[in-house]
């Protein structure tokens, strides 16, 4: 009986002590793993739980069943090295948006690669896109600099024939600075700028919210995502958040909240609908609707507090990229194998 209690002991003993030992951080970055480089751009899971890994100056790196590879200007027909966002289709394709174009990806052959050369896209530099109901790309680009002056820019739509633009010259669209792009489940466009604050485009008409004529209390939007309530989530550069639908806006700052940074730079939204929120030297914050959580290198895992993107995968492991610290792991409780 005594050696049966003893084994016991042991084998909680053990079971605690592996518990204990689960890390809730992990860091992965040039020195440990196959990334090119520490500063990551962007992130996205696809339907096979792939994570895809946009990168500053290293092109676009899966890991895959703790494999990495890259595929970059030199090796694949990746349009740049520098990517500034990821979106996957319903087809699993990966779309790359770059700072010379955007291209398809099917995870074997590279397809559908515009710039201004080879299409009507209104800039080589992409920063966002969404597809909508019926299967049209909108691409949010932004303005470049060709002999010292600022051309391009504007909301593209391309419906895999024509290309269609929209900009301050021939629409309703205050500035042809475009950030980020959302559609609702009414299929409208919201659409944020730099400087001329959220736009909503029905198919028809243009809407412009800004400073002022709404609660908007900033006209630089960096990002916008929508959650299952149809709720516009907007992150701005440098007054925080705004929760809107309707006419009710809702902000939240590092002055009224426990936001830690008011210069947003990503937002994700888990199953739960706790916020995941990025900013610029803020690291990570989290917030469920009544409480507020700050992850930075003081009193956490994470190496660095300038977080650019944020993924979660199927285990609720939450994929942070940071813009010198590579990529950080986190889960309450433990990182579940990845």
């Amino acid at each position: 009986m005594k050696k049966y209690l003893s084994f016991l002991l042991i084998i909680i003993g053990l079971n605690t002590l592996l518990h204990a030992q689960k890390k809730e951080w992990v860091v992965l970055d040039t020195s440990n793993s196959g990334l090119p480089v520490n500063w990551i751009q962007s992130l996205a899971i696809d339907k096979n739980g792939i994570l895809w890994i946009g990168t500053q100056e290293g092109g676009l790196v899966k890991y895959e069943n703790e494999k990495w590879k890259q595929y970059n200007t030199t090796n694949s027909y990746n349009p740049s090295d520098l990517i500034h966002y990821i979106l996957v289709d319903s087809s699993n394709n990966k779309w790359v948006c770059t700072n010379q174009g955007v291209a398809s990806f099917d995870g074997k052959n590279w397809a559908n690669k515009f710039n201004v050369p080879n299409s009507k896209i209104p800039s080589e530099v992409v920063l966002g896109m969404a597809i909508d109901k019926a299967n049209n790309k909108w691409l949010a680009t932004t303005t470049y600099l060709k002999n010292n002056t600022k051309i391009g820019g504007g909301l593209c739509m391309f419906n895999d024939t024509a290309w269609i633009t929209y900009n301050k010259s021939n629409s309703l669209l205050p500035d042809n600075q475009i950030t980020s792009i959302a559609i609702d489940k009414k299929n409208n466009k919201w659409i944020g700028t730099f400087g001329a604050g959220i736009v909503r485009f029905d198919g028809e008409k243009f809407t412009t919210y800004d400073t002022g004529n709404s609660g908007l209390l900033c006209n630089d939007i960096h990002t916008i995502v929508i959650d299952s309530a149809d709720h516009r989530i907007i992150g701005t550069w440098g007054r925080g958040i705004f929760d809107n639908i309707g006419n009710r806006w809702t902000n939240y700052s590092s002055s009224n909240s426990g936001l830690s940074n008011n210069l947003i730079t990503c937002i994700t939204i888990d199953s739960k609908g706790v916020w995941y929120i990025g900013s610029a030297e803020g690291g990570l914050s989290t917030f469920d609707g009544e409480n507020w959580a700050v992850y930075k290198k003081v009193n956490s895992g994470i190496s660095d507090d300038y977080v650019t993107s944020i993924a979660i995968d199927k285990s609720g492991n939450k994929w942070i990229g940071t813009r010198s610290g590579g990529l950080c792991i986190f889960k309450e409780g433990g990182v579940s194998k990845y």
